[in-house]
């Protein structure tokens, strides 16, 4: 009889380590894409290729752009492979693929941009997506043009797993499948060129949160689910990001108030930055850490709680996939500062011309590009 009970006890206790029954810890790790977390800013939730930190802060290459300067909203994206994106926001304007040692694979001309310009990638990196003041625009990664449509706006676009493509149209904010053809469109949420958010977000049901004069959640068939309304006029907010527990950050762009809502919009919390001059969005580390600037490099937890506090720089920060904070330093001459996710400097670098705008971007060869305002070159730290 005692064999017996040792069998069975045995037996409960071998197929209690199955690995089918175990408890798997949920996932709380922010959701791709979304602005920073994404430091080679893609546009899509390609969320396995690792970004290794910029080590030393010194330059290793720069590009002249010959057409002219390099206006407010130029951005970059880069790809798995190092290699980077760039669309030149000026007359006429252009499409760049530059190698990661900065020679330039391809170059496309007479696709302009107005104020505002961003690229994305697909997961699979074999499409590339943004816009121009003429529409909508899909190449492959070879520089051939696959298709476009006339729906100029001026935002990041967002790709799903599935290669479908969110972004405005004519018909309002929409889904559009990857040969081009809309899958859906929310008339609610028109384009407007002057309010409409830059960067907007997607959690892991598929769900879209997009910015501007309100925010809104659409569902993956695009049903509007509820819509934040701030409550100041002629408000909005240009980008937004959402953490591990699919609570929202954003800050409103003209008070400066950074707010929180939880999955269902309602108010968490808000926090005015005391008369600061900052319109950046905030960032969220792999550990729910929230990082904004406001005159100061601030780290906050989720309920709004400040971690630590330190010299702050004038745009947006990036991550890396150790949790590193890069930015640009509006100053005369221009900076660009890192610092631990401690909030301990790294390094600086210090270029030879003033005033920053356009966001940085990261390798995942530990490659910093940037290029301040107007500033007609484009610079590769290492």
């Amino acid at each position: 009889m005692k064999n017996i009970i040792f069998l069975i006890v045995f037996a409960v206790m071998f197929y209690g380590c199955d690995e089918s029954v175990k408890y798997i810890e949920p996932d709380n790790k922010p959701m791709w894409p979304q602005f920073g977390y994404d430091g080679r800013q893609t546009g899509n939730n390609a969320s396995d290729v690792y970004i290794s930190p910029v080590v030393n802060g010194t330059l290793e290459w720069s590009f002249a752009n010959q057409n002219g300067a390099l206006t407010d909203g130029s951005e970059y994206c880069v790809d798995s492979q190092g290699n980077i994106y760039y669309q030149d926001d000026n007359q006429p304007g252009s499409l760049f693929k530059f190698a990661p040692d900065g020679r330039v694979i391809w170059k496309r001309d007479s696709l302009t941009s107005s104020n505002f310009s961003a690229v994305s990638l697909n997961k699979e990196e074999t499409r590339v997506y943004f816009h121009t003041i003429n529409g909508l625009y899909c190449y492959d990664s070879s520089g051939n043009r696959i298709w476009s449509n006339p729906w100029p706006a001026y935002n990041k676009v967002i790709i799903d797993g599935e290669g479908v493509i969110y972004t405005y149209t004519t018909s309002g904010f929409s889904a559009i499948n990857p040969d081009g053809s809309i899958k859906w469109s929310n008339g609610n949420i028109p384009y407007n060129s002057f309010s409409a958010g830059r960067y907007n977000a997607m959690d892991r049901d598929g769900n879209i949160y997009i910015s501007g004069s309100m925010i809104s959640k659409l569902n993956k068939n695009g049903a509007l689910l509820w819509q934040f309304s701030f409550d100041t006029v002629n408000a909005y907010s240009i980008g937004l990001v959402i953490d591990g527990f699919n609570n929202l950050y954003f800050r409103e762009w003209r008070k400066k108030i950074l707010y929180s809502t939880d999955k269902d919009g309602n108010l968490r919390w808000k926090k005015d930055n005391n008369g600061g001059t900052s319109i950046s969005i905030p960032v969220i580390g792999s550990d729910n850490t929230i990082y904004i600037q406001d005159g100061f490099i601030k780290a906050i937890n989720i309920n709004g709680d400040l971690i630590w506090s330190a010299q702050g720089g004038a745009d947006n920060i990036i991550l890396d996939s150790e949790d590193n904070l890069y930015f640009l330093i509006d100053n005369l001459p221009a900076k660009v500062s890192s610092l631990t996710k401690d909030g301990q400097l790294r390094w600086t670098y210090q270029t030879n011309i003033g005033s920053t705008l356009p966001n940085p971007v990261l390798s995942p060869l530990g490659k910093l590009i940037f290029s301040p305002k107007r500033g007609y070159t484009i610079y590769c730290l290492n």
